[in-house]
């Protein structure tokens, strides 16, 4: 895994016509709200997408300044922006996003985000410290290797059973 976007919980084809990251070109409505305007469908008996992520707001579409701190809050199929972004309705926006199956709550979406900020960045942190340090801690390295080592074994990552259900190095 190399970005969020690798998670297979996201939306991605066959059961989506694309996926997981859209790029599209919205309009801002009454509220500073920004709708889904990706064209992102299900195929099939899968779930409607719906937006799990801004990765990026760009105004004027093309360059402009990024906006994705001014998201206030996160909605159904939609973000409400902040006063502060300086948009107003009818503003054309340029907009990449990460998708997922619609869910009747939220807590998917918080669990990656959470991953994200409270395991992977402080991880990366410490590899661009000791990138730039040029010495690395051994024995968090072998710790982390062993944790890493539990957890496929209590997850089946990698072994045959995982492989027989189509788990192995997801």
């Amino acid at each position: 895994m190399r970005s969020l976007e690798d998670l297979i919980w996201f939306c991605r084809p066959p059961e989506y016509n694309g996926g997981p990251k859209v790029s599209f070109v919205a309009t801002v409505c009454d509220g500073l709200r920004i709708r889904d305007e990706s064209g992102l469908s299900a195929v099939g008996n899968a779930k409607p997408p719906r937006i799990a992520r801004f990765l990026s707001v760009l105004r004027d579409t093309d360059h402009g300044k990024e906006l994705v701190s001014y998201i206030r809050n996160y909605e159904w199929k939609s973000v409400a922006m902040s006063e502060d972004s300086g948009l107003k309705p009818g503003d054309k926006v340029k907009v990449v996003a990460l998708m997922m199956p619609s869910h009747h709550c939220h807590a998917p979406i918080q669990r990656i985000i959470r991953l994200r900020t409270t395991l992977l960045a402080p991880m990366i942190r410490r590899i661009r410290a000791e990138e730039v340090e040029g010495a690395s801690d051994i024995e968090f390295w072998r710790e982390w290797q062993k944790k890493a080592e539990d957890a496929r074994k209590a997850t089946g990552i990698g072994n045959q059973q995982g492989a027989q259900d189509g788990r192995a190095d997801q």
